[in-house]
């Protein structure tokens, strides 16, 4: 069985039974794990009222190394929430 095998039959729900268990009591989790070099499984799972960092490491745990996904994924949700990001010389770049 392979590192991704185990963890898709294993890991996989035994944090999925987690998130529900913090879903439950109106908490999130994030968790991602890396079965080999550059390869992530993860599990996501954000209450409505989730704040920023929390969203950053769904991001992050998505986009993995690529640096252009999160910084998108992050302006996007920042724009569609109303998130003050004018001090930010690195949000502020491209835009």
């Amino acid at each position: 069985m392979t590192n991704e095998e185990w963890y898709d039959a294993e890991l996989a729900p035994a944090l999925k039974a987690l998130a529900d268990r913090c879903n439950e009591r109106g908490m999130s989790l994030v968790a991602v794990a890396e079965y080999e070099p550059d390869e992530r499984g993860g599990t996501y799972s954000l209450t409505p009222e989730a704040g920023l960092a929390m969203q950053m490491l769904r991001f992050l745990g998505h986009a993995g190394e690529n640096v252009d996904a999160f910084w998108l994924a992050l302006r996007r949700h920042c724009t569609k929430r109303g998130i003050d990001t004018s001090q930010s010389i690195v949000m502020g770049i491209g835009s």
